[in-house]
């Protein structure tokens, strides 16, 4: 893991060595120095961050989610939005967890939840009925029932052992890699955005009850969608139920490089998807991007954008001028 530093100049601060590959990484949104590392050996890590610090990273905890000796991979994980410690967490043998990571015990876990590698994992934005959606290899988005019982964070899953209140293998025509809850939590459901290899971003319903969801919209972006961040640039706004708006997304496209989209919702509650930018200077798989805003700034030309490629690997700094990087 490398910190780096671009203030003014492009400068590495920092080489964290970690004796395993590194498959996802994820800040806490409730205490902001605190992340989670998915690694290649099982186990999930704990590092704080102190800026301030000639070393910024430094590792606090470590978690064996998977036995050592069964091979299995860590691939995704999740802060969730309303329990600080807990984090969700998938694995190449398509279960899905949740770890306590103050108590340092796994809470909930699905063997098996996908019959392949459970690519990603993302918490519903619900309050009152909290999930899990997960997306695998085996082409299926799956929402699993979660919640908790008390005030002490007792966890618990569906009490009918259904955990997987939506499994559908049809909507996708290839894994799916990708799952951005809009935190648009209508009476008819819950609004997603779903990224797969089939090269598709989708606008998806998923109903409170067992139902299959419903594709609202999808554009096709000529390559594997294997990540989406919200942007909050000019024009984003709160998706109303009746109101309409639009949120702007980033997106890691794989061979096609990088994508910027709005996503439309119109006052007739139809939703449409539209391409505004593109990075296309990787010469290999862009798997991760993100963005910083300018403290004053408010469009997408304040944002400095970064996203990486994994066989050259190349890291690349961009920013946009007139809606074109």
């Amino acid at each position: 893991m490398i910190v780096w530093s671009f203030d003014p100049y492009r400068r590495i601060i920092q080489t964290f060595s970690v004796p395993s590959a590194v498959l996802d990484l994820r800040f806490s949104p409730h205490i902001p120095d605190t992340l989670a590392v998915a690694t290649s050996t099982g186990a999930v890590l704990l590092l704080s961050f102190q800026p301030e610090n000639a070393s910024p990273l430094v590792q606090t905890n470590s978690f064996e989610v998977a036995t050592a000796c069964s091979g299995f991979l860590v691939l995704s994980l999740a802060w969730a939005p309303l329990s600080p410690s807990f984090l969700a967490f998938t694995l190449s043998d398509g279960t899905v967890g949740v770890l306590d990571v103050d108590q340092g015990t796994v809470i909930f876990e699905m063997s098996q939840a996908h019959s392949l590698e459970a690519w990603v994992v993302a918490w519903s934005a619900r309050e009152m009925a909290p999930a899990l959606y997960t997306g695998g290899d085996d082409s299926a988005i799956c929402c699993h029932r979660f919640w908790v019982q008390t005030r002490r964070d007792q966890a618990s899953q569906d009490p009918s052992g259904n955990c997987a209140v939506v499994r559908d293998r049809k909507i996708h025509g290839a894994g799916v890699t990708a799952i951005l809850p809009l935190g648009v939590d209508r009476s008819d459901g819950e609004i997603l955005l779903t990224g797969s290899y089939d090269e598709h971003i989708r606008v998806m319903r998923v109903s409170p009850t067992p139902s299959r969801p419903e594709v609202l919209a999808e554009k096709r972006l000529d390559g594997g969608v294997w990540q989406l961040r919200h942007l909050r640039g000019e024009g984003d706004l709160v998706l109303a139920n009746q109101d309409g708006g639009c949120v702007t997304i980033l997106a890691s496209c794989m061979h096609a490089g990088c994508r910027i989209l709005e996503i439309h919702l119109s006052a007739d509650d139809s939703w449409t998807i539209e391409t505004v930018g593109a990075f296309e200077a990787h010469e290999s798989m862009n798997y991760a991007s993100d963005a910083q805003t300018e403290p004053s700034g408010k469009k997408l030309e304040d944002m400095t954008f970064i996203s990486t490629s994994f066989y050259d690997k190349k890291l690349c700094v961009w920013r946009l001028q007139d809606n074109e990087p």
